[in-house]
């Protein structure tokens, strides 16, 4: 029922990538991905790509940092830039959005590989007003729905 009722959320964006961070974005993406019959990218925190990526050179790591003040520290996110192309309309699934930073820093990610970014769909939007109006953020619950 959650890639059903995460996918409803922007279907009129009509998207055609799904993308994921990890770690529960690379469960909840797939899902969302399968049900609309798009593709699915997994976007990695640094710590756990260094010395993984065997890629071509041709094919350089896509990085965006967080600010320093998220996570006691900020962290890089990253992805093979071969998996986005020109004209991909782009999704973020995951399950929690609070102050934005992860969603922000995919999204210069998407931009700067060319594609669209639409938006993020996620179980829980708990983030305020001005971050869910910039990154089009929809939940399927606000924290406010969650008992205290």
């Amino acid at each position: 029922m959650l890639g059903p009722g995460l996918g409803a959320l922007h279907a009129d964006a009509r998207p055609t990538l799904i993308v994921g961070i990890e770690t529960r974005g690379l469960v909840l993406g797939p899902i969302t991905a399968l049900h609309l019959g798009v593709g699915f990218v997994e976007i990695r925190k640094d710590r756990r790509i260094v010395g993984e990526y065997r890629g071509p050179a041709a094919d350089p790591l896509l990085r965006a940092a967080t600010p320093p003040e998220y996570q006691d520290g900020g962290l890089t996110l990253v992805v093979p830039g071969r998996l986005f192309r020109p004209g991909d309309r782009v999704l973020l699934v995951d399950e929690w959005i609070e102050t934005g930073a992860q969603a922000s820093a995919v999204r210069r990610m998407v931009t700067e590989a060319g594609a669209e970014w639409i938006g993020a769909a996620v179980v829980v939007d708990a983030c305020a007003p001005h971050v869910r109006a910039r990154l089009d953020v929809r939940g399927l619950l606000t924290e406010d729905d969650l008992p205290a």
